[in-house]
């Protein structure tokens, strides 16, 4: 019972961090293509750059609540 219920957490977690993830990368994506078209403007780098260290955030962050989680479920 309890893995089963802890392999529902993990994927609910899974899915909500990906929704997430996608929603603020379309996000940022958008913003910086909407406002400056060209690919090396330096304003659109930046965008780039601040969306691939979130991407990398969000997943530690991910995965330190999901293996706390666990630890704390299948105790």
């Amino acid at each position: 019972m309890k893995l089963g219920r802890a392999l529902l957490v993990t994927i609910g977690l899974a899915v909500a961090w990906a929704v997430l993830t996608v929603a603020i990368w379309f996000a940022t994506g958008f913003g910086s293509t909407a406002f400056f078209a060209r690919m090396d403007h330096p304003i659109h780098q930046w965008f780039s750059t601040f969306t691939m260290v979130l991407g990398w955030v969000s997943l530690g962050s991910y995965l330190l609540v999901t293996g706390l989680i666990l630890r704390k479920m299948l105790r």
